[in-house]
């Protein structure tokens, strides 16, 4: 599936959502799943931003969470429990898969990947996408993100945050 395909099928979502008054779409990240789906961060008008999963058989946009972006911190949003129904030759059946997810947005400057681990124990390293976004994804209920993250610059230096009172900040 393109990211121009993917891109039409959020689109037209949207249009079709009331809430929103023709929203004009930016897909920030896409990144697979599992051979069914594409998990994907939307910024759907202004700073409302939404993430979700695009199932490639049956090419709809199912959305998880809508957000505000933050200006001065880490903007982030997690979930241990998603549940999507899987699909087999494009059909739909009785089975779900169960996800966890950590993903979110840096407003930093100089900073290529960040780190984090599952349950404080399973670390991982991933790139942010266009230096700002990013999503981890673990295909198991109950995996929940630790309080304390890294960002990682080019040089490979890490920077601490720490999640204390509802957000992340960097020291």
């Amino acid at each position: 599936m393109s990211e121009e395909e993917i891109y039409k099928i959020v689109q037209n979502h949207y249009d079709e959502d009331q809430f929103f008054d023709k929203p004009e779409i930016q897909i920030k990240l896409i990144k697979d799943l599992d051979s069914e789906y594409k998990a994907v961060i939307v910024n759907v008008e202004n700073e409302k931003y939404a993430y979700g999963f695009v199932n490639k058989s049956l090419k709809k946009y199912n959305p998880f969470q809508e957000f505000d972006k933050k200006k001065d911190r880490i903007t982030h949003a997690s979930s241990w429990g998603i549940q999507l129904i899987k699909t087999i030759n494009g059909q739909t059946n009785k089975e779900k898969q169960v996800y966890s997810t950590f993903l979110g947005i840096i407003p930093y400057e100089g900073y290529s990947k960040v780190e984090m681990s599952w349950n404080c124990k399973q670390a991982e390293t991933i790139e942010l996408v266009d230096r700002k976004y990013f999503m981890f994804t673990y295909p198991k209920g109950n995996m929940r993100r630790c309080n304390t993250i890294y960002l990682i610059n080019d040089k490979g230096e890490k920077s601490k945050v720490e999640y204390k009172n509802g957000k992340f900040a960097l020291n």
